[in-house]
């Protein structure tokens, strides 16, 4: 299911707000990061935005544990590292919840699927939103729903 929400509507004002804020969040964990000397973080991986799951760098950094895959460079602190762990913990996340509420979206299970929250891809004037068609969604009144040319054509 594909969704056009344009400026002016109530559902626009909250998914512009909580753009807003993941870009915040995610600009507060990279400043973090940056403060330890690295470049590239992975999101909280209960979140939508800002936390840190896991940092990338070519050699394991002192104090840290790998995590993932050995050639993908992934890691983050160990359990004693408590400094750095509570200055993880202190950062804003948006959760899921917070994410999906903006347009009445709920976590669900299709089959094996689990479809945690929808896609989003922002302009000035409007945000798309993509939904698998196999979620039980009702979208709210100031959504339009969009054939996926359209999708595609906007979303360029």
């Amino acid at each position: 299911m594909k969704f056009k929400v344009v400026k002016g509507t109530d559902t626009f004002s909250k998914l512009e707000a909580i753009n807003k804020k993941n870009k915040e969040c995610n600009k507060e964990a990279l400043t973090l990061v940056e403060s330890w000397g690295l470049e590239k973080f992975g999101i909280d991986s209960y979140g939508v935005a800002g936390g840190i799951s896991c940092v990338k760098a070519d050699e394991k950094p002192k104090g840290f544990k790998q995590v993932g895959k050995k050639n993908q460079g992934l890691y983050y602190p160990k359990a004693n590292n408590k400094e750095l762990i509570n200055q993880i913990k202190a950062l804003t996340v948006v959760s899921t919840n917070e994410f999906n509420e903006c347009i009445g979206f709920e976590s669900q299970f299709r089959g094996l699927s689990h479809y945690r929250y929808f896609g989003m891809i922002t302009r000035s004037d409007y945000f798309l939103i993509d939904i698998d068609n196999e979620c039980d969604y009702t979208p709210r009144e100031d959504m339009l729903e969009i054939l996926e040319s359209e999708y595609k054509s906007l979303s360029k």
